[in-house]
């Protein structure tokens, strides 16, 4: 028996996605990185890109701790209005960014607060189509 086919709101939300991810990555890229395997000292800031749904979100708290907790690990999260609040207790998440798509320069003012903040690395668990 054949699958049907995803539903367009589905296939709007992949392709969302797939667009997304690269503008992240674009405006995340930093021209003074160090060279590969040198490391700032202190602790490594990390971003962690989750902005989708709740259930993601809640499946990805795991890992969110297992990153979070450790010792030279400042790790911060970009999340949708609708999985932030899963998140603003979570000890581990230093800070909640959000990433609100339907308010009138919501992706440009995330992308300002993330690149203020200098990351040494960021991570994404949304599902893409091409990397």
């Amino acid at each position: 028996m054949a699958s049907a086919p995803p539903r367009l709101g589905r296939r709007i939300e992949l392709w969302w996605r797939g667009q997304l991810v690269p503008v992240l990555a674009r405006a995340l890229w930093v021209r003074d990185r160090l060279p590969r395997g040198a490391r700032r000292p202190g602790k490594q800031r990390v971003l962690f890109l989750r902005p989708d749904r709740i259930g993601d979100m809640i499946v990805t708290t795991g890992v969110l701790r297992a990153i979070g907790t450790a010792p030279e690990v400042e790790l911060d999260v970009l999340a949708s209005p609708a999985n932030a609040p899963v998140l603003r207790a979570e000890p581990a998440v230093r800070e909640v960014l959000v990433l609100d798509r339907k308010r009138k320069g919501g992706l440009k003012d995330a992308i300002t607060a993330m690149r203020r903040r200098h990351y040494d690395v960021w991570w994404t668990a949304c599902p893409q189509r091409r990397v």
